[in-house]
């Protein structure tokens, strides 16, 4: 009973303070590509783009002033797994995007809409996981998203654009060798089909980012500052579609 009143004062805030006129406001929610990790070949010291350079910022730049972009990006971040070792000081459930997506959401409250490009982490050789065993969290990620979001406009406005990572590429000539083997990138291929078929079933907009760039980056893994700049301007596209001032 006690967490039915804290989710319905939690959803009463959340509508009251979505005042008309306020810019849309969309949380982006991703792993390494969204927090700006810059591929080099030893993956180390880990260098990381400028905010500008990143495709949230991209976005934001893209989007103009009508628009408020929050970027919440964890490196080694999952979809819906706990990884068997943290990262630093993380531990590996602290990975698992699913357990912290209802906090982010309330502490960037309130959010119009809902980005998520996560799914590359999962298919991590350890973790032995299908793809179809990670589109199948979808169910849970938009209830999550309903909850946490709030209609800028017309009641039945989008809150949710899933984004599929594009396929990995070679990862053979870096450290992440020993985490994504040739059966994860083989199985990264798969993950598009898997997601657009359960997206269509649950009526989600998908966004293959395979149809506008690749994992381009030295390390197999990662982006170039060019990838992400094409897809900040295509996602621009895709949340204009969705939501506009």
């Amino acid at each position: 009973m006690r967490s039915r009143l804290v989710l319905a004062f939690f959803t009463s805030l959340l509508s009251v303070t979505a005042l008309a006129g306020d810019p849309v406001k969309v949380l982006v929610y991703g792993d390494s590509n969204t927090w700006g990790w810059k591929p080099v070949s030893d993956g180390k010291p880990v260098p990381r783009y400028r905010d500008d350079q990143r495709w949230p910022g991209v976005m934001q730049k893209t989007l103009g002033s009508g628009y408020v972009v929050e970027v919440n990006g964890l490196i080694a971040r999952t979809l819906d797994a706990d990884l068997q070792e943290g990262v630093g000081p993380l531990e590996g459930q602290d990975q698992n995007g699913m357990r912290r997506l209802a906090l982010s959401l309330a502490e960037a409250a309130p959010v119009n809409l809902l980005v998520v490009m996560l799914g590359t982490n999962d298919l991590m050789d350890d973790l032995n996981r299908t793809p179809k065993d990670i589109a199948s969290s979808l169910p849970k990620l938009i209830e999550i998203a309903k909850t946490g979001t709030v209609a800028y406009s017309a009641a039945q406005t989008q809150r949710l654009l899933v984004v599929i990572p594009p396929p990995l590429s070679d990862t053979s000539r870096t450290p992440f060798k020993k985490l994504f083997g040739p059966h994860a990138i083989e199985k990264s291929k798969l993950l598009t089909a898997e997601f657009e078929q359960v997206g269509a079933e649950l009526r989600v907009p998908v966004f293959n980012a395979g149809q506008v760039i690749t994992a381009d980056g030295i390390d197999g893994l990662h982006l170039s500052e060019r990838a992400h700049r094409l897809l900040g301007v295509a996602l621009a596209r895709e949340v204009r579609k969705l939501i506009s001032p």
